[in-house]
């Protein structure tokens, strides 16, 4: 039921039992207990585990299932609320018990209801990638040999922090791993994602002729196993996008005429994927006031709930819609704090795949030096991946010979040397060990020809990165 998104029904059938009933069966709790979880209504769940704790031991033959289900319900409630650290006690604790493993992830319910782009959901900690680097590669050491549904959000949301890095060698194995673990379970919130990193790899690539491939096939697989209605709609969302950039306007608008035609307290309710595309298409047909009404309510509505990639996106389509409107003032303001959002987290692909305009809108962000040094860094990085993505543009970094030699990793870890720290003060920020940190000063010091940190500063002062 919980696998079909039956919450409503669910629901129904809760108000029929009364506490002494669930005292009783302890498996209930924890069903019912899931229905809150995953609906963000962590004290009912909460509750509801208290309440299976007190009574399974009046059943002895579900005593062990009770408690390795309990386990991974707090794992994955941690998770939630960003306890890092806790969620992992939770879910290691659980792989020590017999049974190992959960019910519930065992048949892959769906945890990414609401976002066709996993990293921003709230099981990838809403677009926090840092937290991301911590959290996923010590689960899948957890759960490695386990094939869980739950591993299959670990590959998705791996293969998507890889597509947001622009770090693309990395993705094939983890969008693979993906589809074979989504179709393992037949989770659409696996699978629909999975096809959408594969799309916008293939697009970041100019692979035109095999872009929509991808698509229809994961188009054909909802109709066919009757994907719940929700993944239907993003679908469509995401064709829009797609449409926008082959510049098919009347595909285009007839989705808008369909959207319009809603209550417009239904439309409001619909998911923030879609309702950021329609911005996007407002913005496609210069209705840059419906643009910036839209946006506005969703830049507030993701700072209260602290969604930082839909943040970042927003803001950035509120600075095209400003700059579009001659609000210049606010548009250099948006795309500024887009970059203040987007730059600790090393955001890459979220300014990239927006084209020549945010270009040149964080080539004038540089040049005005209205932003950290730390920030300066991280625009001119951005800014040379974007000479080799629009080489059209007049955008030009002034950067020495050797430091163009250095990998995104290599100078990453020498903008940190010249804000003087240690190796190991790296080595924690960038999450990595002292050793490897170790290794790849070395290999500063060998392209830059150089002997020492002190030299190498030199070289980077020397330059505008």
């Amino acid at each position: 039921m919980l696998k079909q998104h039956e919450n409503v029904t669910l629901r129904r059938w809760m108000k029929h039992f009364d506490t002494a009933w669930l005292k009783e069966h302890p498996e209930l709790c924890i069903a019912f207990a899931w229905m809150h979880a995953l609906s963000d209504e962590l004290e009912q769940a909460e509750g509801l585990v208290h309440l299976a704790e007190d009574n399974m031991h009046a059943n002895p033959e579900s005593l062990d299932d009770c408690r390795v289900e309990i386990c991974v319900l707090r794992g994955y409630m941690q998770l939630i609320l960003r306890n890092i650290e806790l969620s992992l006690t939770y879910l290691e604790e659980s792989v020590k018990m017999k049974p190992k493993f959960s019910r519930y992830f065992i048949v892959g319910v769906e945890l990414n209801w609401d976002e066709a782009f996993v990293l921003r959901s709230r099981v990838a900690l809403s677009g926090y990638l840092s937290k991301v680097n911590e959290f996923y590669p010590k689960l899948r050491m957890i759960w490695k040999h386990s094939g869980l549904g739950i591993l299959a959000y670990g590959s998705i949301v791996m293969a998507e922090l890889y597509y947001e890095q622009n770090e693309f060698e990395q993705l094939t194995y983890f969008v693979q791993r993906a589809l074979q673990l989504g179709m393992n379970t037949m989770n659409f919130g696996v699978l629909v994602p999975a096809y959408l990193v594969l799309t916008r790899w293939r697009k970041a690539e100019r692979r035109e002729s095999e872009l929509w491939l991808p698509i229809e096939e994961i188009t054909e697989l909802c109709r066919q196993r009757k994907a719940p209605p929700h993944w239907i709609a993003f679908l469509d969302a995401f064709r829009v996008r797609l449409w926008m950039e082959e510049n098919r306007r009347d595909e285009v608008e007839r989705w808008l005429a369909e959207f319009e035609k809603m209550r417009k307290d239904l439309a409001h309710s619909r998911h923030e994927f879609e309702r950021l595309t329609l911005a996007r298409v407002y913005l496609y047909l210069k209705k840059e006031s419906e643009a910036c009404e839209l946006l506005t309510r969703l830049k507030h509505e993701t700072e209260l709930k602290d969604r930082l990639g839909s943040r970042i996106e927003t803001l950035i389509l509120l600075s095209q819609a400003y700059r579009n409107q001659k609000k210049h003032h606010e548009a250099a303001e948006c795309i500024r704090m887009a970059v203040v959002l987007a730059a600790p987290e090393g955001y890459v692909r979220i300014f990239l795949d927006e084209g020549p305009e945010v270009a040149r809108m964080l080539y004038a962000l540089y040049k005005s030096k209205a932003c950290s040094k730390q920030e300066l860094a991280y625009i001119a990085r951005l800014l040379k991946m974007m000479e080799k993505e629009f080489p059209a543009l007049d955008i030009q970094i002034r950067v020495s010979p050797e430091l163009d030699k250095l990998t995104e990793r290599e100078a990453e870890v020498l903008a940190l040397i010249g804000e003087g720290l240690s190796n190991a003060e790296i080595a924690s920020r960038l999450h990595l060990t002292i050793g490897t940190v170790k290794v790849y000063v070395h290999q500063i010091y060998a392209k830059l020809q150089v002997r020492n940190r002190a030299q190498a500063v030199v070289k980077l002062r020397e330059s505008e990165l």
